[in-house]
């Protein structure tokens, strides 16, 4: 008898989870999804949501804690800063 497959834990990791739009204003994400939906690194979602970073940017979403060492940023949020970006 063969044993069961195992899930890949990293299979799902960086995935962003479609939500119905009703639901998307409370819905949280990570930061790995938050980055992969505004396509870019780690390191630059913590210089844009640092008030001392050069790279600042006010209009940036806001984390919401989520635990004792983690955040996670409303969907809502996020997407109302996609909308507010120029288009270039």
């Amino acid at each position: 008898m063969t044993p069961p497959l195992k899930k890949d834990p990293d299979q799902d990791r960086g995935k962003v989870n479609t939500v119905a739009p009703e639901a998307a204003a409370s819905h949280l994400i990570r930061r790995s999804a938050l980055c992969k939906m505004l396509g870019i690194s780690v390191s630059a979602s913590y210089l844009k949501a640092n008030p001392r970073s050069a790279y600042f940017c006010p209009r940036f979403p806001r984390p919401v804690r989520i635990g004792a060492k983690a955040v996670a940023w409303k969907m809502g949020e996020v997407l109302a800063y996609i909308d507010s970006l120029e288009r270039v």
